[in-house]
């Protein structure tokens, strides 16, 4: 598999794969290139979960921008970006040990809403284990980053003409227990590839070392040490048992995971 094939997987769990990849989607037709100024359509952005991952967020909303084109501020989408980490720890939440941070969401989608967003969305893949009911609740129509990565993922691979893949994921335990982007990627393969598609989702038989990685990510402690070799490690794994593509299913994994960072070889 070339480096480059890999590194788009990689990608494609990353928020401005997802999201930003979406907000221009989600743009594109509705205005001239002064819709900036003249537009009505606003996404709204829970981030802060965990901060690193909404700078980098950030930082990939710009060079998506730049990639479709974007000459000058105003060519860059609009966006409204509420910081809120005092919500609870959706992981938590997820495996049975905090409480659930739905209620917290409401709110925050609630107050974008009242700013004028049009639309939210959360720059964080478990989250989405409550931030789907939250938007519903707050009455705000929901973009979906794990499931618009599970449609570009899936879309991706159909390319090369089978409906057989195997699809490896790094991420939170709580996101890979509850089953969210299994479930996203086959809704995906059944909507692209029809019902008989075998699509198979590859974790890490020791969920706990990528878990330990994101906990030090967000603890600022993943430089100079062996935080990305490990990841290297655990995608190599996958891979080595047929993975055609890694979603980093974790926002905070790019941090220190990503097409600079990557350095393995694959022999297939």
């Amino acid at each position: 598999m070339p480096k480059d094939n890999l590194v788009l997987g990689l990608l494609g769990g990353v928020a401005a794969s997802g999201i930003a990849y979406a907000l221009y989607r989600y743009y594109e037709g509705r205005f001239s290139r002064a819709w900036t100024h003249k537009g009505h359509e606003l996404v709204g952005v829970l981030g802060g979960l965990g901060p690193a991952a909404s700078a980098l967020f950030t930082q990939l909303v710009v060079e998506t921008g730049e990639r479709a084109g974007a000459k000058k501020d105003s060519d860059h989408p609009p966006m409204l970006m509420y910081i809120n980490p005092e919500l609870p720890n959706s992981r938590a939440a997820a495996v049975g040990e905090g409480p659930s941070p739905q209620e917290g969401m409401a709110f925050t989608f609630r107050r974008m809403m009242k700013a004028g967003a049009t639309r939210v969305c959360v720059v964080c893949n478990t989250a989405h284990a409550f931030a789907r009911g939250a938007a519903e609740e707050a009455g705000a129509p929901f973009l979906d980053m794990l499931q618009l990565t599970a449609d570009r993922v899936v879309a991706d691979l159909k390319k090369s003409g089978s409906t057989s893949f195997k699809v490896g994921l790094l991420s939170t335990d709580g996101t890979i227990k509850m089953g969210l982007y299994q479930a996203a990627l086959e809704a995906a393969a059944a909507a692209q590839l029809g019902s008989d598609n075998k699509l198979e989702v590859l974790v890490p038989a020791d969920l706990s070392v990528t878990q330990g990685c994101i906990l030090r990510i967000k603890g600022n402690d993943y430089r100079d040490n062996d935080v990305s070799p490990t990841l290297e490690r655990e995608a190599n794994a996958l891979v080595k048992q047929g993975a055609e593509v890694i979603i980093t299913g974790c926002t905070e994994l790019p941090v220190a995971f990503n097409e600079v960072t990557l350095t393995l070889t694959l022999t297939l």
